[in-house]
């Protein structure tokens, strides 16, 4: 299983500079290859960073998210193939959309050959305020699909900016795995090895959406990212919780998830009143978070079985 990392960013974020760092940071004693879009654009060249091993390939054909259906899994078997490296790190253009990548790697048969670490997205702090990149949709979904954003240009970034910065990204929710604010594009090694997704599910550590807590009581539960629920069966369980009845006596007060349903993620807000639904390019993991009124607190069991229950055989 060859350890992978997509490093994502829009227009302008030094992707550059913060990959060429970044490879000359690695162990003199693996070897590292590099996925990207276009060499000249990119410009990454093994021969001048002095990274031994280094080994650089192109995706034919155009943008990654725009060909991800052969020539992007096309290009990844063939490195894992021909290099054997010790680490891959895909750097798409700044225009691509990762989620279909992501989706991509996850899926057989390359699933069964890399091991998705941490994803990093690289923001411009004096720049991501601009209506042109806040409003875009391929920036907020390399924002949602990030697991550790790194504001870059920190140097030549206002207090104000970065204070910015760090305030936008710590709303967003679900929370980022880790936050980070760097010069000169220095990024360090140890964030590639930070996981994408758990391992296996589990009562998640702590809160995992934004919400009060007084006068309720609370759980939450995280399912690695190859689980699929079926969206009939999920909508049942769902609409069950809604109200009072044998999962949860007193009924929800609040629920929010995102989950894993086919070949996609959806986002789900519910109340005693209604369930909605809409899409989310977020990629690490699937997840939800209950809340009850009351001072009893509820017996939880139930709840994740029938939660369990709505998740799809293993193909």
């Amino acid at each position: 299983m060859t350890p992978v990392n997509l490093i994502t960013g829009f227009l302008g974020t030094g992707k550059t500079t913060s990959i060429r760092a970044l490879l000359g940071q690695a162990p003199p004693d693996e070897r590292w290859a590099v996925l990207v879009n276009e060499m000249g654009e990119v410009g990454i060249d093994a021969a001048t960073l002095g990274v031994p091993g280094l080994v650089v390939r192109e995706v034919a054909g155009g943008c990654i998210c725009c060909t991800v259906s052969v020539p992007f899994q096309v290009a990844v078997t063939q490195v894992l193939a021909d290099v054997h490296p010790d680490r891959l790190i895909i750097e798409p253009s700044g225009l691509a959309d990762p989620t279909a990548l992501i989706d991509t790697l996850r899926r057989p048969p390359l699933r069964h050959s890399v091991d998705l670490r941490a994803t990093l997205t690289l923001v411009h702090p004096t720049r991501m305020h601009d209506p042109r990149i806040a409003q875009h949709p391929v920036f907020n979904n390399q924002l949602a699909c990030a697991d550790i954003v790194v504001g870059t240009f920190a140097d030549t970034s206002s207090d104000a900016d970065k204070h910015r910065f760090l305030g936008a990204i710590g709303k967003l929710d679900p929370p980022k795995r880790a936050v980070h604010l760097v010069a000169h594009g220095a990024l360090e090694p140890e964030w590639l090895d930070e996981p994408s997704s758990p391992r296996r599910w589990g009562p998640a550590p702590g809160p995992l959406f934004q919400a009060p807590q007084h006068g309720h009581h609370g759980q939450g539960w995280v399912f690695p990212p190859h689980e699929r629920f079926d969206p009939r069966r999920l909508e049942a369980v769902l609409l069950d919780l809604a109200r009072p009845g044998p999962l949860l006596p007193t009924g929800i007060a609040r629920l929010k998830g995102i989950f894993r349903v086919g070949r996609s993620f959806r986002r789900v807000d519910a109340t005693p009143d209604s369930v909605r639904w809409q899409p989310v390019a977020w990629r690490r993991d699937s997840r939800v978070q209950i809340w009850v009124d009351g001072s009893a607190k509820p017996d939880w069991a139930p709840v994740v079985q029938a939660l369990r229950s709505a998740i799809e055989p293993s193909p």
